[in-house]
């Protein structure tokens, strides 16, 4: 041991092998507390060494070898835990118990199969209540009354609550209550630390059996005046109404009213609080045990499908068909406040499962959704933040929602861009700004090397994101946010993301890169030249300035990857030669003199290489006008020169020289005809430039 943190007491000679046994503590206990020995259910012991003070000083203690006891028992004595000296018996401390004592319960509900939940014991027979939360829970029976006065215990009195038991008269419908309150109270508090309506460990009520006339059985209600869940056992439309989603729904009007101050007292606010209610009957239902979530009330109608389906708003089955599009006629044409409530509900389901279509007021609109986690989070937050409070009218629903998701997420991210977008497609918001996001990179992908790419924006954590390329591009890895990637090849390429979000699919811009070194270049422009194709090269016309011959060549890398031009002279006339200037992908020619040759090279470069192409120039008639075949040659190559004023027709002898890329002459010939054949067998492989000489 390092250190201790504590009192430390000095223990001399104790023997810790106690005299009497944990029944006898009890006993013991039990006496000193009044409590009759056949009313003790249960008891808990733990034997342990404590420090009891005597005399009139806090200084003066002595340990004790103790038993400290848990009586449960139903008796309104029962109210604390006992330290028993465990050698003589004799209570030597008692400390208050916080609450009453609760029992987990077998229940055999109607809607939702075997499940457990906690009552509580009294006079041998446990009850429908439970204290063991900050919040005590009980459900009772008002046997198809109105009188809460008349409300009376259901009890069963071994826990275990058969459907036999309590299927008749439908109070078996009270464990459905009763089990979906707790587990509705546990997800608030166990996720958010919510503790019942308000977050103020407020009482919950309910009473099951509700009403005494049609209308009454046929509906469940919260009774804002008393803060109660009152659920009637159905009549003509509906069975008893207690499934989980029903629950819900009417939890979720206690919060509208005790957390969010929200009126039922005109059809906007009603509306409001039937939409929210939905939104909870959902949100819990998924949380706890999803069976067709988005149908509110598919467990309780007697026929059709259920009473609202949030999914398919005009669902022909569903009791009520929704209205989801505000100002459209078919809003307009209702006072309902059930059919109008189906503008936030279906809001909502956009919001978690996203969707596209065009609304009833011709609105065209596509929202991708968040998922149900997140969609969750952000409406708890937003009520309990109270960012809800008092609202009473449509655009206060779609403001305060809106402001919140702005709060929490940032107004340029993609939940406050869903959350905005939603409300679109239900007619309560302009269409926001498109979602905003894009791909940085490197321009130039080499083959040597690799380069990361960024997705910028806001990717949500439900999202998936696919990189894809053309095929000069190798993917190396990828993420939701990068990839990287490595050159195959050359020329222009493309990278793209595709994000997927909740099976809803959108391709962020691709990104242009260039691949490789440059490869092709091309002749973009020209100015007072005139290509002959015969000899592949450029005639200079005449200018209009100070030279007799003038012309301008522009030349641009095929696949727009050159970042550089260099331009160098190769060969060309000596006496009164062609004068040239270059300007990156630019080359000035001129002169004052015919029948005169040059023959530039343009090299075009970038990061990965570079790619040199020769361009040839000349006045007048001097000769590059010949035509070689075939190119590329391996044995023997054919020159004839075409079309000349100056050819051996006129008693003239050309000269053939063929040099190689460093600028050597490999093989030199005389050419006695307009045509003839040259042999390069013994020539090595590469590229040479061939060179024709007039005997002038």
């Amino acid at each position: 041991m390092v250190y201790a943190h504590g009192n430390f007491v000095a223990i001399d000679d104790m023997d810790i092998a106690p005299i009497l046994t944990s029944i006898d503590a009890r006993n013991a206990f039990a006496d000193y507390k009044n409590i009759p020995i056949d009313s003790i259910v249960n008891f808990q012991s733990e034997l342990l060494i404590r420090e009891f003070s005597y005399g009139n000083s806090d200084s003066s203690s002595i340990p004790k070898l103790v038993y400290k006891v848990t009586i449960d028992a139903e008796c309104i004595v029962n109210n604390e835990i006992g330290y028993i000296d465990a050698n003589s018996g004799k209570v030597l401390a008692t400390i208050p118990r916080m609450t009453g004592i609760s029992y987990v319960g077998t229940f055999s509900t109607r809607y939702s199969g075997t499940q457990t939940a906690k009552t509580m014991l009294g006079s041998g027979k446990y009850r429908l209540e439970d204290d063991s939360r900050a919040a005590p829970i009980h459900t009772k029976n008002l046997n198809n009354s109105t009188n809460i006065t008349n409300a009376a215990e259901i009890y069963d009195y071994n826990n275990i609550w058969t459907s036999s038991e309590h299927s008749p008269n439908n109070i078996d419908m009270g464990l459905d209550v009763h089990w979906a309150l707790q587990e509705i109270y546990d997800y608030f508090y166990d996720n958010y630390e919510i503790s019942s309506f308000n977050d103020n460990s407020f009482d919950i009520n309910a009473f099951i059996r509700w009403g005494n006339d049609p209308d009454d059985r046929d509906n469940a209600k919260w009774d804002p005046t008393y803060n109660r869940l009152l659920f009637g056992e159905g009549y003509t439309y509906l069975n008893p109404i207690a499934s989980l989603d029903a629950v819900a729904h009417e939890y979720g009007h206690g919060i509208s009213d005790m957390q969010a101050d929200i009126p039922y007292d005109d059809v906007p606010s009603a509306a409001i609080q039937e939409g929210l209610s939905d939104i909870w009957s959902v949100i819990l239902e998924n949380a706890i045990e999803p069976v067709n979530i988005w149908q509110i009330g598919d467990q309780v109608v007697k026929s059709g499908s259920c009473m609202r389906n949030n999914a398919n708003p005009t669902d022909a089955l569903a009791k009520y068909q929704l209205s989801v599009t505000y100002g459209s006629p078919s809003f307009n044409n209702t006072t309902s406040q059930y059919i109008k409530s189906g503008v936030f509900s279906y809001w909502f389901y956009l919001l978690v499962n996203g969707g596209s279509g065009t609304n009833e007021i011709g609105d065209s609109y596509s929202v991708y959704g968040i998922g149900m986690d997140e969609a969750e989070e952000f409406i708890t937050n937003s009520i309990y933040d109270e960012y809800l409070d008092n609202l009473s009218s449509f655009s206060d629903f779609k403001s305060a929602f809106s402001n919140a998701a702005m709060v929490y997420y940032g107004d340029s991210s993609f939940i406050k861009n869903q959350v905005d977008m939603a409300f679109y497609a239900v007619g309560l918001s302009t269409e926001p700004n498109p979602l905003n996001y894009d791909i940085t990179g490197a321009n130039l992908l080499c083959t040597s090397s690799n380069e990361t790419y960024t997705l910028n924006g806001d990717v949500p954590s439900n999202a998936t994101v696919n990189w894809t390329s053309s095929s000069n591009i190798n993917i190396i890895s990828s993420s939701n946010t990068s990839a990287i990637c490595s050159g195959n090849g050359y020329g222009s390429s493309w990278l793209r993301a595709t994000v997927t979000i909740n099976g809803n699919s959108f391709s962020v811009t691709n990104y242009d890169i260039g691949v490789g070194p440059p490869s092709i270049l091309d002749v973009t422009s020209t100015n007072n030249l005139s290509y002959d194709y015969i000899s592949d090269s450029y005639k200079i016309l005449a200018g209009s300035g100070d030279y007799k011959y003038e012309g301008k060549l522009v030349v641009d890398e095929y696949y727009g990857l050159a970042t550089n031009y260099h331009w160098a002279k190769v060969l060309g006339s000596t006496l009164i030669p062609i004068n040239w200037s270059a300007s990156y992908n630019t080359v000035y020619v001129y002169t004052k003199a015919a029948d005169r040759i040059l023959m530039l090279s343009c090299t075009a470069s970038n990061a990965c290489g570079s790619y040199t192409k020769n361009y040839s120039f000349f006045t007048g008639d001097a000769s590059p006008f010949f035509a070689l075949y075939p190119n590329p040659a391996s044995n023997t190559v054919e020159i004839e020169v075409i079309g000349l004023t100056n050819s051996v027709n006129n008693n003239n002898e050309y000269e053939v020289e063929l040099i190689d890329n460093t600028m050597q002459i490999r093989k030199k010939i005389k050419m006695k005809s307009n045509k003839t054949t040259i042999n390069i067998s013994g020539l090595k492989k590469g590229i040479y430039f061939v060179l024709l000489k007039s005997g002038h």
